[in-house]
C-alpha cells in the first residue's frame, strides 16, 4: 500500500492532495472485489486502481467491507 500511495501522489504537490476515502469489498481470501471512492480526483482514481491487486488478510466472512481515509496532513 505504501508503494501505491507514493506512485499515486507522485505529480501532486502536497499542498493540491485532498483527504481520500475508500471502502473495499474483500473476498473470502482477502482479495478485493469492489471499491468505492468518495472523491474522483486523480490520486483518489489511482489508490482505487492499486488496490485491487492488493491481497489483504482473510477476513473473518465474505463478502467483508472495510475502509480507509487518508490525509495528507503531518
Amino acid at each position: 500500500m505504501k508503494r501505491a500511495i507514493r506512485k499515486c501522489t507522485a505529480r501532486t504537490p502536497r499542498s493540491a492532495l485532498t483527504p481520500v476515502g475508500l471502502v473495499m469489498e474483500l473476498d473470502a481470501t482477502g482479495r478485493v472485489v469492489r471499491t468505492w471512492l468518495d472523491t474522483d480526483t486523480a490520486v483518489a482514481t489511482c489508490l482505487g486502481e492499486a488496490v485491487k491487486t492488493a491481497v489483504f488478510y482473510a477476513p473473518p466472512k465474505a463478502p467483508f467491507l472495510t475502509s480507509m481515509d487518508m490525509s495528507w496532513s503531518r
